[in-house]
């Protein structure tokens, strides 16, 4: 062989040892982007599950909010309704809702009949 053709063949050899050095390298790097990828892909599954999770416990968050106000106001009605009780059995509304019909209907009468007093349609010494 001729020194030119082995000239090149060795400049040939050492391109290919360089090359081979450079694929060693991208190789490594493709390794720990191989691996980082998997670790995003794990923690990607992490949080999904956490955020499913989540989601579950809104759910749960919102129905306690919806029974919390339900009981709530049937309390607050339960209260209204036993102060009205005790209001009617405590203060004599019906005579006091018959007198100011009674003052009402003198007032209207005295208006439209233009007399001095008029008799009532209601009977108060019944009440």
């Amino acid at each position: 062989m001729s020194k030119e053709k082995i000239s090149s063949l060795m400049e040939i050899r050492d391109l290919l040892k360089e090359e081979i050095y450079k694929f060693d390298s991208i190789n490594e790097e493709i390794i720990d982007n191989q691996n980082d990828i998997q670790k995003i892909n794990d923690n990607y599954s992490k949080y999904n599950n956490a955020i499913k999770e989540s989601h579950s416990h809104v759910n749960n968050l919102k129905k306690y909010e919806f029974y919390e106000n339900l009981f709530v106001y049937i309390g607050f009605y339960f209260f209204f309704f036993c102060v009205i009780v005790v209001l009617f059995r405590r203060i004599p509304l019906r005579k006091i809702i018959f007198s100011i019909f009674e003052i009402m209907h003198k007032i209207v009468m005295m208006f439209y009949n233009n007399k001095k007093e008029t008799v009532s349609n209601f009977d108060t010494d019944s009440l």
